[in-house]
C-alpha cells in the first residue's frame, strides 16, 4: 500500500493511504496556511509544504506491530516505523476441543466450564475462534483437568 505524507522540513503533518491502483489522492486538502492543494501527488511542493511518498515499514517474520506508527523525516524522506514484539502463537479452540475429545476429557472440560460463566462465555465466543498458546486462563484450566497445556494448546502444523 502506498502512503503519502504532507511534511515541512521538520514535521510530518498528515499521512494518507492510497488504494493499490492509485498514484494520487483526488481530494482537496487545506494546508495550515489556508491554501489548498488538489490532487495530492508525491513531489508537490509550495516551498513550505511538500508531499512525499512514505517508506513503509516492513514487518519481519514472526513479529507483529504494537500501537500506531511513527514517522521520521531524514533529508526529505519520510520513514514509517512501529514498535514490534514477537508474534504469540495461537491455536483454534476447535483444535483444543478435538484434542480434549480424543483424550476422553471433553465431558470433564465442559463440566468445569459451566461452573464459571465468564470462562464459558470467553471460550465459546463465536468472534474469537482462537486462543493464545500461552493463555493463562486456558493453561490453568488444563492443569486443573490434569492435562499438559503444552500438548493441548500446541499450535497446529502449518
Amino acid at each position: 500500500m502506498t502512503k503519502l505524507a504532507l511534511i515541512t522540513t521538520s514535521e510530518v503533518l498528515k499521512v494518507w493511504a492510497l488504494d493499490e491502483e492509485e498514484t494520487e489522492l483526488a481530494i482537496r486538502y487545506t494546508l495550515p496556511n489556508g491554501k489548498q492543494v488538489s490532487p495530492l501527488v508525491s513531489g508537490w511542493t509550495d516551498g513550505t509544504y511538500t508531499i512525499v511518498t512514505v517508506s513503509e515499514f516492513e514487518i519481519l517474520e514472526g513479529k507483529e506491530t504494537v500501537g500506531p506508527p511513527t514517522y521520521t523525516i531524514d533529508n526529505g524522506t519520510v520513514t514509517e516505523s512501529y514498535t514490534v514484539e514477537d508474534k504469540r502463537p495461537m491455536v483454534r479452540k476447535s483444535t483444543v476441543q478435538a484434542r480434549l475429545i480424543a483424550a476422553g476429557k471433553m465431558g470433564d472440560a465442559y463440566a468445569v466450564l459451566t461452573t464459571n460463566a465468564d470462562h464459558f462465555a470467553r471460550w465459546f465466543a463465536p468472534d474469537q475462534p482462537r486462543v493464545y498458546c500461552d493463555d493463562a486462563d486456558s493453561v490453568a484450566f488444563l492443569v486443573a483437568l490434569g492435562l499438559d497445556p503444552e500438548v493441548f494448546l500446541a499450535p497446529e502444523e502449518a
